[in-house]
């Protein structure tokens, strides 16, 4: 009795990785009984929400998860106008159990060394919505976890940027999720992503690091119907922690744009004085920022200290090397009713840096769409 009992103690983990297996074989099998590429084409453009290709090598793995890697996937029409991006190496992993039922589940989904064209995704902000149309809200990824390395992303100027690594971890609507960020010489972006499915809006609360002195707080939410929503900043400088009052505050309404983002409603405050206005943020070989803000004072003997950003833009070099180097350049006029400072009052005065704020080529998507371009002053 006691050795059939060994034997069977013994022979219980054979059994167990044997059915182990076998899961996975049958998981596999089924998976290629079914066309393979096909499957996994017709399932990622239903949770990706537009059409996807699988164009180069294709292979099915089962070990050490199940699930497909090739290369050249292609979003959207493949050649045309649009299509969206392509991957030059993508990885699927798939669950084992539902696969076993004959249901593929995405648990994760990876693409590596690709371009995304800005412009060609669908517009959001700037068009009145139709109400003939038959069109489902914008969404998220139906998927668990996403990862994107090395991408060129293209925006409507043919401007380009290298998005070195995004990755969403856990990812399910209604529930924050943890990812990061991280774009070439604009460092990285670290929080938890919330996915509101009913009414299309994501919220976004994270820290960003590697390019301004400090600690920089960032939160917003985006419409995705809309195109727009509201950003909020705050920023400490260097060794202040995370629980010390911030420095700068910073609110505003945006809007999504071809060519970049609109600001309304743009408030600045820098310890208890505040300017606010409007502004835009144009995408370019060098992006730039353009403000136009008012304030009822502004206080120079009384303006916290701001030092630690004096290296940020270069405040040692000369004008023109610090031009070419800025990553970001800004254009800033602030109107003040009253400026004082080292015992002098000024009154009515207009305070300018880099030029004049013009937001006039910051067109909307409705704009764009019937050829016509915005004129004007800064909104």
């Amino acid at each position: 009795m006691k050795a059939a009992i060994r034997r069977l103690l013994l022979f219980l983990p054979v059994l167990l990785v044997l059915l182990f297996a076998g899961a996975y074989l049958l998981a596999g099998a089924w998976l290629e009984s079914r066309g393979g590429r096909q499957v996994i084409e017709q399932e990622l453009s239903r949770r990706l929400g537009v059409p996807v290709n699988l164009q180069g090598d294709f292979s099915i793995a089962l070990l050490p998860s199940v699930g497909v890697a090739g290369t050249e996937l292609v979003i959207g029409e493949p050649g045309t106008a649009a299509e969206l991006g392509r991957s030059a190496e993508y990885a699927v992993e798939l669950a084992v159990r539902p696969l076993l039922r004959g249901t593929l589940v995405v648990e994760s989904f990876s693409l590596a060394g690709g371009r995304l064209y800005l412009a060609r995704l669908p517009p959001g902000g700037g068009t009145a919505p139709d109400p003939d149309a038959k069109t489902q809200p914008p969404g998220l990824p139906d998927i668990g976890s996403f990862t994107i390395r090395d991408f060129e992303i293209v925006t409507a100027d043919d401007n380009r940027f290298l998005l070195q690594e995004f990755s969403l971890e856990e990812f399910e609507p209604g529930r924050p999720a943890p990812f990061r960020l991280r774009v070439a010489e604009y460092g990285a972006l670290a929080g938890t992503l919330d996915w509101r499915a009913a009414t299309s809006e994501l919220l976004l609360s994270a820290a960003w690091s590697d390019y301004l002195p400090g600690l920089l707080q960032l939160r917003f939410g985006l419409g995705l119907a809309a195109g727009a929503g509201n950003l909020e900043a705050d920023w400490s400088p260097p060794g202040a922690g995370a629980a010390a009052p911030a420095v700068i505050r910073m609110a505003a309404g945006y809007e999504l744009r071809p060519s970049g983002i609109g600001f309304q409603d743009f408030r600045l405050d820098a310890g208890a004085q505040y300017a606010a206005g409007g502004g835009c943020l144009v995408f370019g070989d060098t992006p730039a920022l353009h403000l136009d803000l008012a304030s009822p004072l502004i206080d120079l003997d009384a303006l916290p200290d701001l030092s630690a950003l004096a290296a940020f833009g270069g405040g040692d070099a000369d004008e023109e090397d610090a031009a070419s180097d800025s990553i970001v350049s800004i254009a800033l006029r602030l109107r003040a009713a009253e400026v004082r400072g080292a015992g002098a009052v000024a009154r009515e005065a207009v305070l300018q840096a880099g030029g004049e704020p013009d937001c006039s080529g910051l067109a909307s998507y409705a704009q764009r769409k019937v050829g016509a371009s915005r004129g004007g002053a800064v909104q």
